[in-house]
């Protein structure tokens, strides 16, 4: 898991690796825990309260902070369908 550097110093090809990696030996808990970061809350200094969205595919959680959306991204895939980036093809 990268955790020296932000995801935007990574490509999304080595995030996608990363991710397929992580979530290959993953043992936490899916329901309550972000596919990104692992942690039921934020990982930055931001508030600890954050937006949630589930991938439509494989149904993972994820902060929306950690996918660095912002309200108007989260609030467009609210009425579709979305993806996350190991389920995108």
């Amino acid at each position: 898991m990268i955790t020296s550097c932000t995801w935007q110093d990574a490509g999304v090809e080595a995030i996608v690796y990363l991710l397929r990696e992580f979530h290959e030996d993953a043992v936490f808990d899916t329901e309550s825990n972000c596919a990104m970061c692992a942690t039921t809350k934020p990982p930055s200094h931001g508030p600890s309260i954050t937006d949630w969205i589930q991938c439509d595919s494989c149904c993972w959680w994820f902060h929306a902070q950690c996918l660095e959306m912002d309200t108007a991204e989260l609030d467009a895939v609210k009425t579709d369908d979305w993806d996350c980036y190991l389920c995108r093809k």
